[in-house]
């Protein structure tokens, strides 16, 4: 959870609100010579597609049933 304060001119922000969807990518800051460079994951709403959701089925066993 976000602690509401601010790290490096970035927001820590929180408590993400329930019931939403959020969106999390990757991204680099580099300085090398006085010059700084980023870079960010590419981001898309694929994940959304039907072919691209899986759904794992997670069965206990007792030691009987193996």
């Amino acid at each position: 959870m976000g602690d509401g304060k601010t790290y490096n001119g970035y927001l820590n922000h929180g408590p993400l609100t329930e019931g939403r969807d959020y969106h999390v990518t990757m991204g680099v800051v580099s300085t090398m010579n006085n010059v700084t460079k980023t870079s960010y994951a590419k981001v898309t709403h694929d994940q959304h597609a039907m072919e691209n959701i899986v759904i794992f089925e997670f069965h206990s066993h007792n030691e009987g049933n193996l």
